[in-house]
């Protein structure tokens, strides 16, 4: 029998013999496969279940549905307007949002809008803005691809090169906000450019927005965009995505619809979700609980004396490894003994990672770790290459660290994407 496969399976999990593992369940901060093997998820859907699975307000929402024969509504719906006025509230300067199936599909629109309201045709992006055919690279390096769209791979001397270049036909620029690799120097100086410019900003905050406190990743005040994206972490997992922003752009979306814009599943996922975030001061405890996860690791990693660091903070975090050749061997090994992770990108724990959670997953770790250092005595004690967190930060921003001087991160886009 063929085992299931999709273009890049390359998040899929995998057993020692190459299959992709399926899941037949989750509860809390746990996964359970086919075979009933239990594993610790710091993966948790690319970082959108903030809760963890089988949430009792999750479950007590839609079992209230079920019991109202309203599950499978596809009108609107009380649950509209509460996601409203829970997401406006953290805009100030905001008066409407729009409504989407995903991520993906919210920033393309924003994008599009962007361009029909200022009848130009370019946009300068930086971040991962998902698996649309409009965020391709274009055939030259810092050249626009055949939607308009040029990526400067979070390199801020080329954003003002790329400005004066390309002035009169510079619609936005679209930014994934990171904060592992990036400071809000970084952002001062973009926000600015932009401002000089008068170009519009599109903050793509599906993945940071609600990830590190209650509300933008970006602080509205300091660093007004003009439209904001959110999803990832506002329904624990369900599909939807939010286009923030005022009439004058909003205008230009009116007419966007799609079969399940009524979805009642995905709008009462992301109300009792963001209510509970704020009631619970969920984020923080997470940041908590996932910083006494990091320094458990660390210890475990300098007892054995690998070469292998953790960057970020307890609500996003990234392993740093001095080789493919360790990445590959310690992804697998964590796979073996039950710890779900994100190849070479982010982790994010939930909600539900707790202190039971933090003993058996530390435990795990000693298990990896011991046997890897078994497995590569050669590289003890050795220092990771510092080629190896430019590559970390490529993997987990799709452009280049703020710490990177300009030839280094030109050279790195170059290997990686033109060569």
């Amino acid at each position: 029998m063929k085992d299931f496969s999709c273009p890049q399976n390359m998040y899929s999990l995998k057993s020692r013999d190459g299959r992709n593992i399926c899941f037949a369940g989750g509860d809390g901060c746990y996964l359970f496969d086919e075979t009933g093997k239990e594993y610790v998820d710091l993966w948790n859907g690319f970082g959108s279940v903030l809760l963890g699975y089988n949430d009792e307000d999750i479950v007590k929402g839609f079992n209230y549905l079920i019991s109202n024969r309203a599950l499978s509504l596809q009108a609107p719906t009380s649950y509209l307007k509460q996601l409203s006025r829970l997401l406006l509230e953290d805009y100030p300067h905001k008066s409407q949002i729009g409504i989407f199936p995903t991520g993906t599909s919210a920033v393309r629109a924003a994008t599009l809008a962007a361009l029909q309201k200022t009848g130009k045709d370019f946009v300068l992006s930086s971040g991962y803005h998902g698996w649309d055919v409009m965020w391709s690279k274009g055939t030259r390096l810092f050249e626009p691809n055949s939607y308009g769209v040029i990526d400067f791979y979070y390199i801020i001397e080329k954003l003002e090169e790329l400005v004066h270049l390309y002035k009169d036909r510079v619609a936005a620029v679209v930014v994934s906000p990171d904060f592992s690799y990036f400071g809000n120097a970084f952002y001062g100086k973009l926000f600015s450019i932009c401002k000089e410019n008068k170009l519009l900003i599109i903050v793509d905050d599906v993945k940071c927005g609600y990830r590190y406190a209650w509300g933008p990743s970006l602080s509205p005040e300091a660093f007004p965009a003009d439209i904001y994206v959110v999803s990832k972490c506002i329904a624990n997992g369900a599909r939807i995505s939010c286009l923030i922003g005022n009439e004058d752009i909003m205008k230009h979306i009116s007419d966007f619809c799609f079969t399940s814009f009524f979805d009642i599943y995905s709008t009462a996922s992301a109300v009792i979700t963001l209510k509970k975030i704020k009631e619970r001061n969920v984020q923080q405890k997470i940041r908590e609980a996932g910083d006494r996860l990091i320094l458990g690791v660390e210890q475990i990693i300098k007892k054995w004396g690998l070469p292998i660091s953790i960057t970020g903070n307890g609500n996003l975090f990234q392993f740093v490894l001095a080789s493919s050749e360790l990445s590959e061997a310690f992804y697998q090994q964590c796979t073996d003994n039950g710890i779900a992770l994100y190849k070479d990108d982010n982790q994010c724990p939930s909600y539900a990672f707790d202190d039971n959670a933090l003993r058996k997953v530390l435990s795990k770790f000693e298990e990896v770790l011991s046997s890897m250092a078994l497995m590569f005595p050669g590289l003890l004690g050795k220092d990771i290459p510092i080629k190896r967190f430019h590559l970390a930060a490529y993997y987990q921003t799709d452009g280049c660290a703020e710490a990177m001087d300009y030839d280094e991160k030109v050279s790195l886009i170059t290997e990686l994407l033109y060569r």
